[in-house]
Protein backbone atom coordinates (compact mmCIF):
# COMPACT_ATOMS: atom_id res chain seq x y z
CA UNK A 1 0.00 0.00 0.00
CA UNK A 2 1.59 3.25 -1.27
CA UNK A 3 1.71 6.26 1.61
CA UNK A 4 1.88 3.69 4.88
CA UNK A 5 -0.20 0.77 6.19
CA UNK A 6 -3.15 1.78 8.27
CA UNK A 7 -6.61 -0.41 9.43
CA UNK A 8 -8.97 1.45 7.32
CA UNK A 9 -11.57 -0.50 9.47
CA UNK A 10 -10.49 0.83 12.45
CA UNK A 11 -11.43 4.69 11.26
CA UNK A 12 -14.63 3.69 9.77
CA UNK A 13 -17.75 1.20 9.80
CA UNK A 14 -17.35 -1.67 7.12
CA UNK A 15 -20.61 -2.12 5.42
CA UNK A 16 -21.16 -6.13 4.84
CA UNK A 17 -24.26 -7.66 3.60
CA UNK A 18 -24.67 -11.22 5.62
CA UNK A 19 -27.28 -13.20 4.32
CA UNK A 20 -27.88 -16.28 6.68
CA UNK A 21 -29.96 -19.52 5.39
CA UNK A 22 -30.21 -22.01 8.12
CA UNK A 23 -26.39 -23.42 9.00
CA UNK A 24 -25.21 -22.44 6.02
CA UNK A 25 -24.40 -18.92 4.12
CA UNK A 26 -25.48 -18.33 0.38
CA UNK A 27 -23.80 -15.95 -1.76
CA UNK A 28 -25.10 -15.16 -5.41
CA UNK A 29 -22.30 -14.63 -7.61
CA UNK A 30 -24.18 -14.09 -10.83
CA UNK A 31 -26.53 -15.50 -13.39
CA UNK A 32 -25.46 -17.99 -16.19
CA UNK A 33 -28.76 -18.99 -18.55
CA UNK A 34 -31.56 -17.66 -15.97
CA UNK A 35 -29.67 -20.20 -13.45
CA UNK A 36 -28.07 -18.40 -9.78
CA UNK A 37 -25.14 -20.12 -9.27
CA UNK A 38 -24.23 -20.37 -5.64
CA UNK A 39 -21.44 -21.13 -3.18
CA UNK A 40 -21.59 -22.54 -0.06
CA UNK A 41 -19.32 -21.29 3.33
CA UNK A 42 -18.29 -23.46 5.96
CA UNK A 43 -19.51 -22.40 9.02
CA UNK A 44 -17.12 -21.06 11.17
CA UNK A 45 -14.47 -22.51 12.77
CA UNK A 46 -14.01 -21.94 16.44
CA UNK A 47 -10.86 -20.73 18.37
CA UNK A 48 -10.32 -19.15 21.54
CA UNK A 49 -8.84 -15.86 21.46
CA UNK A 50 -9.10 -13.55 18.00
CA UNK A 51 -7.85 -10.23 17.46
CA UNK A 52 -9.07 -8.21 14.92
CA UNK A 53 -8.54 -4.49 13.29
CA UNK A 54 -5.11 -4.78 13.65
CA UNK A 55 -1.44 -3.64 12.27
CA UNK A 56 0.28 -7.09 12.32
CA UNK A 57 3.56 -7.33 12.15
CA UNK A 58 4.21 -11.02 11.58
CA UNK A 59 8.51 -11.33 11.50
CA UNK A 60 8.05 -14.30 9.46
CA UNK A 61 9.93 -15.29 7.11
CA UNK A 62 8.08 -13.23 3.99
CA UNK A 63 8.22 -10.13 6.80
CA UNK A 64 4.74 -9.57 6.00
CA UNK A 65 2.49 -7.13 7.68
CA UNK A 66 -1.07 -6.85 7.44
CA UNK A 67 -2.50 -3.63 7.47
CA UNK A 68 -5.68 -4.53 8.80
CA UNK A 69 -5.12 -8.02 10.28
CA UNK A 70 -5.77 -10.26 12.62
CA UNK A 71 -4.56 -13.66 14.69
CA UNK A 72 -6.53 -16.53 15.83
CA UNK A 73 -5.81 -18.55 19.11
CA UNK A 74 -6.71 -21.70 20.09
CA UNK A 75 -5.19 -23.24 23.33
CA UNK A 76 -1.58 -21.85 22.67
CA UNK A 77 -1.14 -22.07 19.71
CA UNK A 78 -1.78 -19.45 16.48
CA UNK A 79 -3.96 -20.91 14.32
CA UNK A 80 -4.83 -18.59 11.43
CA UNK A 81 -3.01 -14.93 10.65
CA UNK A 82 -4.57 -12.78 7.93
CA UNK A 83 -6.61 -10.10 6.79
CA UNK A 84 -9.36 -8.77 9.18
CA UNK A 85 -11.80 -8.96 6.84
CA UNK A 86 -11.16 -12.65 6.01
CA UNK A 87 -10.59 -14.03 9.59
CA UNK A 88 -13.41 -12.33 10.45
CA UNK A 89 -15.42 -14.32 8.55
CA UNK A 90 -13.91 -17.62 9.37
CA UNK A 91 -13.61 -17.56 13.41
CA UNK A 92 -16.36 -17.05 16.21
CA UNK A 93 -14.25 -16.41 19.83
CA UNK A 94 -14.81 -16.75 23.31
CA UNK A 95 -13.06 -13.63 23.28
CA UNK A 96 -12.41 -11.05 20.83
CA UNK A 97 -10.40 -7.92 20.98
CA UNK A 98 -10.73 -5.31 19.00
CA UNK A 99 -6.97 -3.59 18.62
CA UNK A 100 -8.59 -0.50 16.89
CA UNK A 101 -6.03 -0.14 14.35
CA UNK A 102 -2.80 -0.77 16.93
CA UNK A 103 0.09 -2.48 15.78
CA UNK A 104 0.68 -6.27 17.11
CA UNK A 105 3.64 -8.25 17.65
CA UNK A 106 5.61 -10.87 18.18
CA UNK A 107 6.56 -10.91 22.21
CA UNK A 108 10.07 -9.95 22.51
CA UNK A 109 12.33 -12.13 23.42
CA UNK A 110 15.09 -11.02 25.94
CA UNK A 111 18.12 -13.58 25.52
CA UNK A 112 20.34 -12.14 28.06
CA UNK A 113 19.24 -10.98 31.75
CA UNK A 114 20.52 -11.61 35.02
CA UNK A 115 16.90 -11.06 36.22
CA UNK A 116 17.58 -12.20 39.94
CA UNK A 117 19.38 -8.93 40.50
CA UNK A 118 16.48 -6.69 39.27
CA UNK A 119 15.73 -5.18 42.41
CA UNK A 120 19.52 -3.88 43.00
CA UNK A 121 18.52 -0.42 40.37
CA UNK A 122 18.32 1.95 43.45
CA UNK A 123 21.62 0.84 44.61
CA UNK A 124 23.46 1.27 41.47
CA UNK A 125 24.76 4.87 41.87
CA UNK A 126 27.05 3.48 44.59
CA UNK A 127 28.48 0.65 42.57
CA UNK A 128 29.19 3.31 39.96
CA UNK A 129 31.36 6.05 41.76
CA UNK A 130 35.04 5.76 41.82
CA UNK A 131 36.82 3.72 44.00
CA UNK A 132 33.43 3.11 45.71
CA UNK A 133 33.63 0.53 48.96
CA UNK A 134 31.07 -1.39 47.61
CA UNK A 135 31.22 -3.38 44.52
CA UNK A 136 28.33 -5.14 43.01
CA UNK A 137 29.19 -8.70 43.29
CA UNK A 138 28.63 -7.63 47.35
CA UNK A 139 24.84 -7.23 46.32
CA UNK A 140 24.63 -10.76 44.20
CA UNK A 141 26.00 -12.63 46.95
CA UNK A 142 23.80 -11.15 49.53
CA UNK A 143 20.78 -12.81 47.28
CA UNK A 144 18.85 -15.29 49.47
CA UNK A 145 15.71 -16.91 47.65
CA UNK A 146 13.30 -14.43 49.30
CA UNK A 147 15.23 -11.51 47.51
CA UNK A 148 15.58 -13.72 44.15
CA UNK A 149 11.55 -14.16 44.17
CA UNK A 150 10.88 -10.75 44.32
CA UNK A 151 13.20 -9.52 42.03
CA UNK A 152 12.30 -11.52 39.65
CA UNK A 153 8.56 -11.19 39.57
CA UNK A 154 9.33 -7.43 39.53
CA UNK A 155 11.81 -8.34 36.80
CA UNK A 156 9.11 -9.93 34.89
CA UNK A 157 6.15 -7.39 35.53
CA UNK A 158 8.03 -4.28 33.94
CA UNK A 159 9.06 -6.87 30.97
CA UNK A 160 5.49 -7.69 30.40
CA UNK A 161 4.67 -3.62 30.59
CA UNK A 162 7.31 -3.13 27.80
CA UNK A 163 6.52 -6.66 24.61
CA UNK A 164 8.78 -9.25 26.06
CA UNK A 165 7.18 -12.58 26.31
CA UNK A 166 10.39 -14.84 27.94
CA UNK A 167 13.60 -14.13 28.78
CA UNK A 168 17.26 -16.25 29.35
CA UNK A 169 18.57 -16.29 32.54
CA UNK A 170 21.95 -16.84 32.02
CA UNK A 171 23.67 -18.49 35.50
CA UNK A 172 23.77 -16.10 38.40
CA UNK A 173 20.76 -16.68 39.89
CA UNK A 174 21.68 -19.23 43.04
CA UNK A 175 18.15 -20.38 43.24
CA UNK A 176 17.17 -21.22 39.34
CA UNK A 177 13.92 -22.65 41.15
CA UNK A 178 13.06 -20.11 43.11
CA UNK A 179 13.49 -17.73 39.38
CA UNK A 180 11.21 -20.65 37.48
CA UNK A 181 8.37 -20.51 40.00
CA UNK A 182 8.44 -16.18 40.37
CA UNK A 183 8.52 -16.02 36.78
CA UNK A 184 5.48 -18.48 36.15
CA UNK A 185 3.66 -17.27 38.51
CA UNK A 186 3.86 -13.81 36.41
CA UNK A 187 3.16 -15.51 33.37
CA UNK A 188 6.48 -15.52 31.56
CA UNK A 189 7.97 -17.62 29.39
CA UNK A 190 11.40 -17.94 30.36
CA UNK A 191 15.25 -20.62 30.76
CA UNK A 192 17.43 -21.14 33.44
CA UNK A 193 20.27 -22.78 33.87
CA UNK A 194 23.11 -23.64 36.74
CA UNK A 195 24.37 -20.94 39.41
CA UNK A 196 27.68 -19.93 38.20
CA UNK A 197 29.51 -22.06 36.31
CA UNK A 198 33.35 -20.76 36.84
CA UNK A 199 36.72 -22.61 37.80
CA UNK A 200 39.37 -19.94 37.37
CA UNK A 201 39.80 -17.23 39.37
CA UNK A 202 42.89 -15.94 38.37
CA UNK A 203 40.91 -14.22 35.28
CA UNK A 204 38.43 -12.43 37.51
CA UNK A 205 41.23 -10.30 39.72
CA UNK A 206 42.08 -8.82 36.51
CA UNK A 207 38.70 -7.26 36.34
CA UNK A 208 37.32 -6.83 40.36
CA UNK A 209 34.28 -5.80 39.72
CA UNK A 210 33.12 -8.80 38.29
CA UNK A 211 33.47 -10.30 42.12
CA UNK A 212 33.91 -9.97 45.54
CA UNK A 213 35.28 -12.20 48.49
CA UNK A 214 31.92 -13.33 49.42
CA UNK A 215 30.58 -14.42 46.21
CA UNK A 216 33.52 -16.64 45.76
CA UNK A 217 32.91 -18.20 49.45
CA UNK A 218 29.31 -19.31 47.98
CA UNK A 219 30.19 -20.07 44.73
CA UNK A 220 34.03 -21.32 44.91
CA UNK A 221 36.11 -21.94 41.66
CA UNK A 222 36.09 -25.28 41.64
CA UNK A 223 35.74 -27.78 38.49
CA UNK A 224 34.59 -30.45 40.51
CA UNK A 225 31.82 -28.28 41.63
CA UNK A 226 31.04 -27.03 38.21
CA UNK A 227 31.15 -30.16 36.46
CA UNK A 228 28.36 -31.78 38.90
CA UNK A 229 26.07 -29.27 38.92
CA UNK A 230 26.24 -29.31 35.08
CA UNK A 231 22.92 -29.53 33.10
CA UNK A 232 21.41 -29.33 36.46
CA UNK A 233 17.90 -27.46 35.08
CA UNK A 234 17.71 -29.76 32.20
CA UNK A 235 15.07 -31.62 33.47
CA UNK A 236 12.31 -29.02 32.87
CA UNK A 237 12.20 -29.58 28.79
CA UNK A 238 10.69 -32.58 30.31
CA UNK A 239 7.65 -31.24 29.39
CA UNK A 240 7.27 -29.37 26.30
CA UNK A 241 4.43 -27.37 27.85
CA UNK A 242 6.43 -26.35 30.61
CA UNK A 243 6.86 -22.47 30.44
CA UNK A 244 9.69 -22.66 32.14
CA UNK A 245 12.77 -24.73 30.56
CA UNK A 246 16.60 -25.43 30.65
CA UNK A 247 19.81 -24.54 28.94
CA UNK A 248 23.48 -25.02 29.62
CA UNK A 249 25.60 -21.98 30.67
CA UNK A 250 29.17 -21.32 32.04
CA UNK A 251 29.76 -17.79 33.33
CA UNK A 252 32.63 -17.38 30.74
CA UNK A 253 34.98 -14.31 30.46
CA UNK A 254 37.29 -16.54 31.04
CA UNK A 255 36.38 -17.88 34.05
CA UNK A 256 36.26 -21.03 32.77
CA UNK A 257 39.01 -24.12 31.95
CA UNK A 258 39.03 -25.70 28.57
CA UNK A 259 37.50 -28.31 30.80
CA UNK A 260 34.82 -26.99 32.15
CA UNK A 261 33.80 -24.85 28.66
CA UNK A 262 34.46 -28.35 26.24
CA UNK A 263 32.22 -30.45 29.13
CA UNK A 264 29.35 -27.84 29.25
CA UNK A 265 29.20 -27.75 25.23
CA UNK A 266 28.79 -31.53 25.13
CA UNK A 267 26.22 -31.44 27.84
CA UNK A 268 24.16 -29.31 25.38
CA UNK A 269 24.82 -31.17 22.43
CA UNK A 270 23.50 -34.34 24.22
CA UNK A 271 20.57 -32.61 25.34
CA UNK A 272 20.09 -30.41 22.52
CA UNK A 273 19.96 -27.02 23.95
CA UNK A 274 21.69 -24.25 23.61
CA UNK A 275 25.46 -23.35 25.30
CA UNK A 276 25.99 -19.91 26.37
CA UNK A 277 28.94 -17.78 27.82
CA UNK A 278 30.05 -14.34 28.64
CA UNK A 279 33.00 -13.59 25.65
CA UNK A 280 34.72 -10.56 24.55
CA UNK A 281 33.66 -8.05 27.19
CA UNK A 282 36.21 -6.81 29.59
CA UNK A 283 39.33 -5.00 26.98
CA UNK A 284 41.81 -5.89 30.49
CA UNK A 285 40.25 -9.19 30.27
CA UNK A 286 40.43 -9.73 26.30
CA UNK A 287 44.34 -8.07 26.17
CA UNK A 288 45.28 -10.89 29.32
CA UNK A 289 43.92 -13.75 27.34
CA UNK A 290 45.25 -12.30 23.99
CA UNK A 291 48.52 -12.70 24.92
CA UNK A 292 48.00 -15.91 27.24
CA UNK A 293 46.87 -17.55 23.80
CA UNK A 294 48.36 -16.23 21.15
CA UNK A 295 45.19 -15.62 19.55
CA UNK A 296 41.78 -14.02 19.78
CA UNK A 297 39.44 -15.56 22.16
CA UNK A 298 37.05 -16.35 19.32
CA UNK A 299 39.85 -18.56 17.74
CA UNK A 300 40.45 -20.25 20.91
CA UNK A 301 36.69 -21.14 21.03
CA UNK A 302 36.39 -22.28 17.29
CA UNK A 303 39.60 -24.26 18.01
CA UNK A 304 38.07 -26.16 21.15
CA UNK A 305 34.95 -26.69 19.13
CA UNK A 306 32.52 -24.59 21.33
CA UNK A 307 31.10 -22.50 17.81
CA UNK A 308 27.97 -23.62 16.05
CA UNK A 309 24.49 -22.67 15.60
CA UNK A 310 23.82 -23.53 19.25
CA UNK A 311 26.32 -21.66 20.93
CA UNK A 312 25.67 -18.17 21.76
CA UNK A 313 28.07 -15.67 23.08
CA UNK A 314 27.26 -13.15 25.07
CA UNK A 315 29.07 -9.11 24.22
CA UNK A 316 31.84 -9.63 22.03
CA UNK A 317 33.07 -6.18 22.53
CA UNK A 318 36.46 -6.74 21.08
CA UNK A 319 36.42 -8.72 18.10
CA UNK A 320 39.57 -8.78 15.39
CA UNK A 321 39.10 -8.85 11.23
CA UNK A 322 39.61 -13.26 11.37
CA UNK A 323 36.94 -13.33 13.98
CA UNK A 324 34.64 -12.19 11.46
CA UNK A 325 34.28 -15.21 9.34
CA UNK A 326 34.49 -17.38 11.97
CA UNK A 327 31.36 -15.61 13.37
CA UNK A 328 29.25 -16.09 10.23
CA UNK A 329 30.11 -19.57 9.15
CA UNK A 330 29.75 -21.18 12.37
CA UNK A 331 25.96 -19.97 12.89
CA UNK A 332 26.44 -18.98 16.18
CA UNK A 333 24.55 -16.27 17.82
CA UNK A 334 25.54 -13.17 19.37
CA UNK A 335 23.69 -11.16 22.10
CA UNK A 336 24.69 -7.30 22.12
CA UNK A 337 24.67 -6.04 25.66
CA UNK A 338 24.87 -2.19 24.08
CA UNK A 339 24.09 -0.45 27.10
CA UNK A 340 27.31 -2.15 28.71
CA UNK A 341 28.97 -1.77 25.68
CA UNK A 342 29.14 1.75 26.18
CA UNK A 343 30.27 1.36 29.43
CA UNK A 344 32.92 -0.64 29.40
CA UNK A 345 34.46 -1.12 25.90
CA UNK A 346 33.31 2.21 24.15
CA UNK A 347 35.29 4.27 26.79
CA UNK A 348 38.24 2.49 25.93
CA UNK A 349 38.22 3.66 22.54
CA UNK A 350 36.79 0.17 21.16
CA UNK A 351 34.25 0.41 18.06
CA UNK A 352 31.52 -2.14 17.89
CA UNK A 353 31.72 -4.17 14.48
CA UNK A 354 28.10 -5.93 15.22
CA UNK A 355 25.90 -3.94 13.23
CA UNK A 356 28.10 -4.68 10.57
CA UNK A 357 28.10 -8.63 11.38
CA UNK A 358 24.42 -8.28 11.65
CA UNK A 359 24.30 -7.21 8.05
CA UNK A 360 26.80 -9.86 6.83
CA UNK A 361 24.50 -12.74 8.21
CA UNK A 362 25.46 -13.05 11.52
CA UNK A 363 22.96 -13.44 14.18
CA UNK A 364 22.60 -10.46 16.55
CA UNK A 365 20.37 -10.10 19.09
CA UNK A 366 20.18 -7.05 21.90
CA UNK A 367 19.86 -7.70 25.68
CA UNK A 368 19.36 -6.04 28.62
CA UNK A 369 22.27 -8.05 30.86
CA UNK A 370 22.33 -5.96 34.50
CA UNK A 371 19.34 -5.00 34.87
CA UNK A 372 21.36 -1.82 36.31
CA UNK A 373 22.01 -0.69 32.76
CA UNK A 374 18.92 0.23 31.12
CA UNK A 375 15.00 -0.50 31.52
CA UNK A 376 13.36 -2.94 29.49
CA UNK A 377 12.30 -1.17 26.03
CA UNK A 378 15.18 1.12 25.58
CA UNK A 379 17.75 -1.48 24.57
CA UNK A 380 16.58 -0.69 20.52
CA UNK A 381 17.48 2.89 20.74
CA UNK A 382 20.66 2.31 22.86
CA UNK A 383 22.01 -0.06 20.25
CA UNK A 384 21.12 2.38 17.93
CA UNK A 385 22.88 5.08 19.05
CA UNK A 386 25.74 2.62 20.44
CA UNK A 387 25.92 2.03 15.99
CA UNK A 388 25.93 5.86 15.75
CA UNK A 389 28.66 5.95 17.82
CA UNK A 390 30.88 3.52 16.12
CA UNK A 391 30.32 5.63 12.37
CA UNK A 392 27.49 2.58 11.76
CA UNK A 393 23.33 2.73 12.35
CA UNK A 394 20.85 0.57 12.73
CA UNK A 395 17.55 0.31 11.06
CA UNK A 396 14.11 -0.50 12.82
CA UNK A 397 13.42 -3.70 10.74
CA UNK A 398 17.40 -4.68 12.03
CA UNK A 399 16.48 -3.66 15.73
CA UNK A 400 12.60 -5.31 15.82
CA UNK A 401 14.34 -8.86 14.18
CA UNK A 402 17.20 -8.79 16.82
CA UNK A 403 14.20 -8.75 19.46
CA UNK A 404 12.19 -11.78 17.83
CA UNK A 405 13.58 -14.13 15.55
CA UNK A 406 17.31 -13.32 16.36
CA UNK A 407 16.61 -13.34 19.60
CA UNK A 408 14.36 -16.99 19.75
CA UNK A 409 17.33 -18.22 17.24
CA UNK A 410 19.95 -17.60 20.25
CA UNK A 411 17.90 -19.98 22.95
CA UNK A 412 17.10 -22.59 20.30
CA UNK A 413 13.42 -21.65 20.28
CA UNK A 414 13.30 -19.95 16.95
CA UNK A 415 10.74 -23.08 15.99
CA UNK A 416 7.99 -22.37 18.48
CA UNK A 417 8.24 -18.19 19.31
CA UNK A 418 9.93 -15.08 17.44
CA UNK A 419 7.22 -14.49 14.95
CA UNK A 420 3.25 -14.60 14.22
CA UNK A 421 3.19 -17.81 12.34
CA UNK A 422 0.79 -20.54 12.07
CA UNK A 423 1.92 -23.23 14.33
CA UNK A 424 4.08 -21.26 16.10
CA UNK A 425 2.84 -20.82 20.18
CA UNK A 426 0.48 -17.54 20.81
CA UNK A 427 3.54 -15.09 22.58
CA UNK A 428 2.00 -11.70 21.13
CA UNK A 429 1.73 -8.02 21.95
CA UNK A 430 -1.05 -5.94 21.52
CA UNK A 431 -0.31 -1.99 21.55
CA UNK A 432 -2.64 1.10 22.40
CA UNK A 433 -4.44 2.18 19.78
CA UNK A 434 -3.10 5.93 20.66
CA UNK A 435 0.55 4.61 20.72
CA UNK A 436 2.24 6.91 18.26
CA UNK A 437 1.10 9.02 15.92
CA UNK A 438 -1.06 6.04 14.67
CA UNK A 439 -0.48 7.66 11.17
CA UNK A 440 0.70 4.09 9.54
CA UNK A 441 2.93 5.42 7.71
CA UNK A 442 5.95 3.31 9.14
CA UNK A 443 4.48 0.73 12.23
CA UNK A 444 7.98 -0.60 12.85
CA UNK A 445 9.54 2.57 12.92
CA UNK A 446 7.44 3.81 15.51
CA UNK A 447 7.33 0.58 17.41
CA UNK A 448 11.32 0.47 17.65
CA UNK A 449 11.77 3.93 18.42
CA UNK A 450 8.70 5.66 19.93
CA UNK A 451 6.72 2.90 21.69
CA UNK A 452 7.31 2.41 25.69
CA UNK A 453 5.92 0.57 28.52
CA UNK A 454 2.87 2.62 28.66
CA UNK A 455 1.95 1.71 24.84
CA UNK A 456 1.52 -1.67 25.91
CA UNK A 457 -2.33 -2.47 26.22
CA UNK A 458 -2.42 -6.59 26.19
CA UNK A 459 0.29 -9.65 26.08
CA UNK A 460 -0.51 -13.20 25.55
CA UNK A 461 1.87 -15.77 26.37
CA UNK A 462 1.74 -19.65 25.41
CA UNK A 463 -2.16 -18.56 24.76
CA UNK A 464 -3.21 -16.80 27.91
CA UNK A 465 -3.58 -13.67 28.63
CA UNK A 466 -1.07 -12.59 31.50
CA UNK A 467 -1.43 -8.53 30.94
CA UNK A 468 -5.28 -7.70 29.66
CA UNK A 469 -5.86 -3.97 29.23
CA UNK A 470 -2.91 -2.97 31.11
CA UNK A 471 -3.49 -4.96 34.55
CA UNK A 472 -1.40 -7.94 35.49
CA UNK A 473 -3.59 -10.98 35.80
CA UNK A 474 -1.48 -13.45 37.64
CA UNK A 475 -0.03 -11.49 40.46
CA UNK A 476 -0.93 -8.27 42.56
CA UNK A 477 1.62 -5.79 41.44
CA UNK A 478 0.90 -3.52 44.09
CA UNK A 479 2.24 -6.56 46.94
CA UNK A 480 5.49 -7.50 44.22
CA UNK A 481 6.70 -3.96 44.40
CA UNK A 482 6.56 -4.10 48.29
CA UNK A 483 8.04 -7.70 48.53
CA UNK A 484 11.16 -6.35 46.29
CA UNK A 485 11.34 -3.04 48.22
CA UNK A 486 11.34 -4.47 51.87
CA UNK A 487 14.02 -6.84 49.74
CA UNK A 488 16.32 -4.42 48.76
CA UNK A 489 16.14 -2.41 52.09
CA UNK A 490 17.57 -5.64 54.18
CA UNK A 491 20.59 -6.05 51.55
CA UNK A 492 21.23 -2.56 51.88
CA UNK A 493 21.03 -2.99 55.38
CA UNK A 494 23.28 -6.11 55.75
CA UNK A 495 26.21 -4.63 53.46
CA UNK A 496 25.67 -1.44 55.22
CA UNK A 497 25.04 0.98 52.24
CA UNK A 498 24.29 4.57 52.03
CA UNK A 499 23.07 6.85 49.85
CA UNK A 500 25.82 9.00 47.70
CA UNK A 501 24.04 11.97 46.26
CA UNK A 502 25.06 14.03 49.14
CA UNK A 503 21.32 15.38 49.33
CA UNK A 504 19.76 16.27 53.04
CA UNK A 505 16.66 13.96 53.10
CA UNK A 506 13.73 14.90 55.70
CA UNK A 507 12.14 11.82 57.37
Amino acid sequence: MSGGWICRSAIRTRARRRTRLGESRQFQIGRIRERTVTIQRQDPKCCELLIINACVLTVDEGRQVFACGAVAVEGSQIVAVGRSVDLEEQYRSQRVIDAEGAIVHPGFVEPHIHISQYHSRPATAVFQIPDAPFRYPSWKANLQPEDEYPSTQLGCIELLRAGFTSFVEPGTAFSPDTVASAAAAVGLRGWVTDAYLWDNSETLKIFPALISDELLERVPCNTDRCLGALGGELYRNRDSEALIKGHVAVYGEATATDELRTAAKACAREHDVTYTEHLCFAPAINDAEKARLGCSQVTKAHELGLLDEATTAVHMNMLEDEDEAVIVDSGMSIVWCAANYLAVAAQSGIRTRLPALCRHGANVTIGIDTPATTNPGDTPTIANLAAREAGDLMRATELLEMQTVAAAKSIGAEKDIGSIEVGKRADLVIRQPTAGTGSGFDPIYELIFYHRASNVRCVVVNGELVLDEGLVVGVDESAVAHAAAESCRHIIERIGMTPVHGWPVVE
